[in-house]
């Protein structure tokens, strides 16, 4: 007899009424689902990019997650993830098997602000489309950027903050 995999459950979305810029990560990593916390795993880049867009306003400290998320949405962004539940062993997007995407339609009542939505990672990004028409605008801008995952050792931090800052900067938040 087999065993099926236990299915796991993302995290609520971070947005508000300021909200302009979206990050879309796939689906939180082991780290993050065990911290209840975006991007939980201390080799992420994601916090680190946030503070160095942002120096002159220090970002709280990882225990301090309910400031970090006011922190994110005090610079106008929301973190979400594409999935809102799927069967998955281990944290790689590669390993992520039957999965629900998260209701993007309800998305534009909390988010009356929201000019562009920029995608963590290529896992991400395969739902750009699909995530656009759930929002009911057809040319709504959409941004695939380099994933802040450890995972993603082929772009060096400073790349990956070169093109964060380019596109933060797309909708003058920066």
């Amino acid at each position: 007899m087999s065993v099926l995999p236990t299915r796991l459950h993302g995290l609520p979305p971070i947005v508000g009424p300021a909200t302009r810029v979206l990050i879309l990560g796939s689906f939180p990593g082991v780290a993050s689902l065990q911290a209840q916390q975006y991007y939980g795993h201390p080799q992420n880049h994601f916090w680190k990019i946030l503070e160095a867009l942002w120096p002159a306003d220090p970002l709280p400290v990882r225990e301090q997650y309910a400031a970090r998320c006011a922190w994110v949405l005090a610079h106008g962004l929301g973190i979400w993830d594409v999935y809102a539940s799927c069967e998955r062993e281990g944290s790689l997007d590669t390993a992520i098997r039957n999965a629900t995407v998260n209701d993007f339609a309800s998305l534009q009542a909390h988010c009356p602000k929201l000019q562009l939505i920029v995608h963590n990672g290529g896992e991400s990004f395969r739902h750009a489309k699909w995530v656009r028409s759930s929002l009911g605008v057809e040319h709504f801008p959409l941004v695939k950027l380099p994933s802040t995952s450890p995972a993603n050792a082929s772009w060096s931090f400073e790349r990956k903050l070169a093109a964060w800052r380019e596109a933060v900067m797309q909708v003058g938040l920066l």
